[in-house]
């Protein structure tokens, strides 16, 4: 299902039948899944933390299934706070892409959520992309093997 905007809402339309661009429950983080090439792009918008920390991984699964390969790259540009559990999260999610043989990238992080990932050691598994707003269009290279 696609919004006027063109992005994928990540949850199937309410009863009503209107289309919503979060994943339910939470009404502190905004998820928006579109796509650019072989990859989904995931916006957050609003608060990454325990109480988030799993509409962020049930959306990252949503994406996972429907794309061959799985290419999942967060937009962090509007994600205000993350704590430990949303470092988690995105741990988790980094070794899941793994998993599926896809790749996991976080683009436009704040500065406050680049230094927790520097802090945490996180920015030496994932990979971080300030610019530009969107991941390659074509998908990483197979490794030689």
């Amino acid at each position: 299902m696609t919004t006027p905007s063109g992005a994928e809402s990540v949850n199937p339309p309410p009863a009503d039948g209107r289309p919503r661009l979060h994943w339910p429950p939470h009404p502190l983080l905004t998820l928006t899944l579109s796509q650019h090439g072989h990859w989904h792009i995931l916006a957050l918008d609003g608060e990454l933390d325990m109480a988030s920390a799993t509409d962020l991984l049930a959306a990252l699964e949503h994406a996972w299934a429907t794309l061959e390969p799985p290419y999942v790259a967060l937009d962090l540009a509007a994600l205000s706070f993350c704590d430990s559990s949303g470092l988690n999260a995105l741990l988790h999610g980094w070794k899941r892409a793994a998993s599926l043989r896809g790749e996991l990238i976080l683009l436009r992080p704040h500065p406050r959520i680049t230094a927790m990932l520097r802090l945490s050691g996180l920015d030496q598994r994932l990979t971080i992309a300030p610019h530009p707003a969107e991941p390659p269009a074509e998908p990483p290279a197979e490794p030689p093997g």
